[in-house]
């Protein structure tokens, strides 16, 4: 180990960042770690996960400038420790010396990630390959997008070529589905379920439908993504009483050709999707009425491209209202 190197570091030479974690559900037990390092000298990038209160409200102290990069972590889980939910940005965080940073963590809507920059980070995505289709998708990011599992869920895909269905596995990370050789119109279903401890996002269903042909090489799907991100308490549930704008967001896979976004419709349901009800989106935000009461809303959005590339994403239990979570 290197011995005797000192330094005298001021408040001006670091980042400040201001973190908020939520409680996602009853009894939730919280680790947190930070990690920083230089990623032009290749070292650093490591750090302990440590336990924190949860919910709770911390300052983070980051070393910062060129070359300089960070990442924080997250892990919650059951008292017992059988069941557990982490979350890692996408990419580490280039920090600047002297600025103060904002942060939330362990906040919803839980929901399947695509990666968004065209190097490789948290995940693959989804890709083709000659006549083989390549699945690696986080199905808890977390509200600000980071990508996100959880231990304990299971997990499927289904694959359907003209309306037929062609091939299916287990789970959601690492999987390769065949793929008939020629051009063909797709959808690719991902469902996946989770019990307790965990109240949000029990039951999450998204599906795409695009089209598809061989390729030489990995090839990004054109395929896009929803992120729902409403601004809720600590414990992950909305203010009774008033109208919850949940902004939305449809979000394309890194390096994928999709065309234009021409579609983004947002339908709530205050009984397990059961039954849904169509809410106005305005400036970016699904206005989602107080049911009165207590209990979860689910939400379930589709969006369309001009290429004809959808995308129908359904979460049961998005969010709680009247301090249900």
């Amino acid at each position: 180990m290197v011995n005797g190197y000192q330094r005298t570091v001021a408040d001006h030479d670091l980042a400040r960042v201001r973190v908020d974690l939520d409680r996602s559900f009853p009894g939730e037990v919280g680790m947190r770690s930070v990690m920083t390092g230089s990623s032009t000298l290749g070292v650093g990038d490591f750090g302990p996960l440590l336990p924190v209160d949860l919910p709770s409200h911390r300052t983070e102290y980051y070393s910062a400038g060129p070359g300089i990069e960070s990442a924080g972590q997250f892990s919650g889980s059951s008292p017992d420790g059988a069941a557990s939910a982490d979350s890692t940005p996408e990419y580490p965080v280039a920090y600047q010396p002297g600025v103060t940073y904002h942060e939330r963590w362990n906040a919803g809507v839980f929901a399947p990630s695509l990666p968004t920059r065209t190097a490789l980070g948290m995940s693959a995505g989804i890709t083709r390959t000659g006549d083989q289709l390549q699945v690696d998708v986080p199905l808890y990011g977390d509200g600000a997008g980071r990508p996100g599992d959880t231990s304990g869920s299971t997990s499927a895909a289904t694959l359907y070529r003209d309306g037929t269905q062609i091939a299916s596995a287990d789970g959601n990370r690492g999987l390769a589905l065949p793929m008939p050789d020629g051009n063909g119109s797709y959808r690719l279903e991902l469902h996946a379920e989770r019990g307790a401890p965990f109240v949000l996002s029990t039951t999450t269903d998204i599906a795409w439908t695009f089209g598809s042909a061989p390729t030489n090489g990995p090839t990004a799907l054109p395929l896009w993504t929803v992120r729902f991100s409403p601004s809720l308490d600590d414990d992950d549930s909305a203010p009774a009483g008033r109208v919850v704008a949940v902004p939305v967001a449809a979000i394309p896979q890194a390096g994928a050709p999709v065309g234009k976004l021409t579609k983004l419709t947002v339908e709530a349901s205050v009984d397990d999707g059961a039954t849904w009800k169509a809410v106005r989106v305005s400036n970016g935000a699904a206005l989602v009425p107080d049911p009165g009461g207590s209990g979860f809303v689910s939400l379930r959005a589709t969006a369309a491209d001009s290429r004809g590339n959808t995308v129908t994403l359904t979460v049961i239990h998005a969010y709680g209202y009247g301090r249900a979570a």
